[in-house]
């Protein structure tokens, strides 16, 4: 699972490993977040990054991921980050972030991706849109 905070990642992957019985092994971030937040706050030389694709490419051909990406849009997820009492997150910040992880989505050579926009959806129908996309795939 892949996107900025407040996307609902962790409540959504908790609710997939409940209903597929704790199947799979499931990421909360891994290295497309590393990338994106890498770039964002300039942790990391463009060689850097370079690397950390080629690691995530690596990773696509040893173990055949899916990446789930989860989004909003900059204002729900400011709402979202203030009613959880996160700490104030920049609007400028979090759509660079926004940007970033759409620009991973697109170039991540991944099999099996899907993006969900999770403010216009509840959290059943985010689940139910993953439990089929991984079902349709036989993963």
């Amino acid at each position: 699972f892949e996107g900025p905070d407040g996307s609902g990642k962790t409540s959504t992957l908790n609710l997939i490993k409940k209903e597929r019985n704790q199947k799979d092994n499931i990421l909360d971030r891994f290295i497309g977040s590393m990338i994106v937040y890498g770039t964002v706050f300039k942790r990391y030389s463009k060689l850097d990054i370079k690397k950390q694709y080629s690691d995530d490419g690596l990773f696509d051909l040893y173990f055949d991921p899916v990446l789930i990406y989860l989004w909003s849009p900059t204002r729900i997820l400011i709402e979202r980050l203030e009613k959880n009492g996160h700490e104030k997150i920049d609007k400028k910040i979090l759509k660079k972030e926004l940007t970033e992880f759409d620009r991973y989505y697109e170039k991540c050579s991944y099999k099996y991706k899907l993006k969900v926009n999770t403010s216009k959806n509840s959290q059943k129908k985010v689940v139910k849109k993953i439990i089929k996309f991984l079902k349709c795939h036989k993963i």
